[in-house]
C-alpha cells in the first residue's frame, strides 16, 4: 500500500507538471508573478513548464497552493482547471481519475498517505460524532444505496448528511440502477408511498447540488455495479457505503480481504435511530448479520420486490401528484421526473 500511495502522489506531480503550462496561462498569471508566488527563480519556472526540470514535491506543493487560492477566489474556473488536469490525467497514465479532492489539490494530496486521520474511520463502531462526520466527508466517496431512502429516519438523515456536504462542497453518488429500483417500487402497492418519497427525496439533493447520478448504459445490477466500481477504485480512493442491507454490506466488505488488488479499506455505514449514521465493524457484521430486522426488511432493507427488471418504469401520477414533502419540494408524476433524475449522468472511467 505504501509504494502504492507514493507512486499514485509521484503521478499526481507528473500529471500537474504537464498541465502547469495551462493552467497558469488559464490563471493569468505570468511566469514572473507565479515565480513571486512560490519563491523561486523565473527559470525555474520555465523549465518546470518545459520539462526540463522535474518537479519537486516542495515546488508541487507551493504551486497548488496558488492554484486553490485562485480556485477559492475565483469558483467559476474550477471547471476549466479541472478539465485540463483531468483530461490529460485520462490521456496519459490514467492513474488517480481526478486531481481534486473538494475543489483542493492540497486535500487530494493529503489524502494519498497512509495513517491520515480519516483511516480512523475504518475502525470505528457505532454513532459518528461531528468530528468522524466531517472526515467521512472531507476524506471519502460516499456511495449511498437506496435502501437508504426507504428508511424511516431518511428524511432526517439526508438533512443532517447535507450540512456536511454543503460545507465541504462534496457530493454522493447514487447509481443509475439504484434509481431505477426506486423507479419500479413505484409500482408495487406494498411500498409505492414510501418509493414516491424517495424520489421526491433525490430531487431535492439534486436541487441542493449535493448527489451525482453515476452509471452506464451497460451496467448490470445494482449490487454488481457498486461492486466492480469498488473493486476498481479502492486502490485510488477512500470508498464509503451507505445500505441499510446487511448482506449486502458483507459482500462489499468482503472485498477488503481480495489479494487481487492493494487498496483502501472500504468502510460501510448506516443510518441509525434519531437519522444518524452508524458504521458497521467487522465483529459487527460478523455476529449481527442478521438481527437488526430495521436493516434487513425482505432480507434486503425494504418490502420484497423483483429488482431484475430491465424496464425503467414511469411513475404513477395517481400515487404523487400534488404532494409535497416536508422539504418543500413537490414531486411532478408526469415521467418528468424520472428523466431531471438522469440529466448530468456520468460514466465510471473516474471517481
Amino acid at each position: 500500500m505504501i509504494d502504492y500511495l507514493w507512486e499514485t502522489r509521484q503521478a499526481l506531480i507528473e500529471n500537474f507538471q504537464g498541465s502547469m503550462k495551462a493552467i497558469r496561462l488559464l490563471m493569468g498569471y505570468s511566469i514572473i508573478e507565479l515565480a513571486e508566488y512560490v519563491g523561486v527563480t523565473r527559470q525555474t519556472i520555465n523549465n518546470l513548464e518545459s520539462g526540463k526540470s522535474k518537479m519537486s514535491v516542495m515546488q508541487f506543493l507551493s504551486i497548488a497552493a496558488v492554484v486553490d487560492n485562485y480556485i477559492a477566489a475565483n469558483g467559476n474556473m474550477y471547471q476549466a482547471i479541472e478539465t485540463i488536469l483531468d483530461s490529460n490525467n485520462r490521456t496519459s497514465m490514467n492513474r488517480f481519475g481526478t486531481s481534486f479532492s473538494g475543489f483542493s489539490l492540497l486535500k487530494r494530496w493529503f489524502l494519498l498517505f497512509e495513517g491520515t486521520e480519516t483511516e480512523i474511520l475504518s475502525h470505528s463502531g457505532g454513532v459518528l460524532d461531528d468530528v468522524q462526520m466531517r472526515q467521512m466527508v472531507r476524506g471519502y466517496k460516499i456511495f449511498l444505496d437506496d435502501t437508504v431512502l426507504f428508511s424511516d429516519n431518511t428524511e432526517d438523515f439526508i438533512k443532517f448528511l447535507a450540512n456536511y456536504l454543503i460545507s465541504e462542497n462534496e457530493k454522493v453518488i447514487i447509481t443509475l440502477r439504484a434509481v431505477e429500483r426506486i423507479q419500479e417500487r413505484t409500482q408495487d402497492l406494498t411500498c409505492s408511498h414510501q418509493a414516491v418519497k424517495a424520489l421526491r427525496l433525490l430531487n431535492w439533493m439534486q436541487q441542493k447540488n449535493i448527489v451525482q447520478i453515476r452509471g452506464e448504459g451497460n451496467d448490470s445490477s445494482h449490487h454488481d455495479t457498486i461492486l466492480s466500481v469498488f473493486l476498481k477504485f479502492r486502490g485510488t480512493h477512500r470508498l464509503c457505503l451507505i445500505t441499510q442491507d446487511r448482506t449486502f454490506a458483507n459482500e462489499v466488505l468482503r472485498l477488503n480481504e481480495t489479494r487481487d488488488s492493494e487498496g483502501f479499506d472500504i468502510i460501510i455505514g448506516h443510518i441509525s435511530e434519531g437519522g444518524r449514521l452508524s458504521m458497521y465493524t467487522s465483529r459487527e457484521k460478523e455476529q449481527n448479520a442478521d438481527d437488526d430486522e430495521s436493516l434487513n426488511q425482505g432480507g434486503n432493507g425494504y418490502p420484497a420486490l423483483n429488482t431484475d427488471a430491465d424496464e425503467t418504469l414511469v411513475l404513477d401520477g395517481a400515487n404523487a401528484v400534488g404532494e409535497v414533502d416536508e422539504l418543500g419540494t413537490e414531486f411532478d408524476a408526469t415521467g418528468a421526473q424520472a428523466d431531471s433524475v438522469q440529466n448530468g449522468l456520468t460514466d465510471w472511467e473516474y471517481l
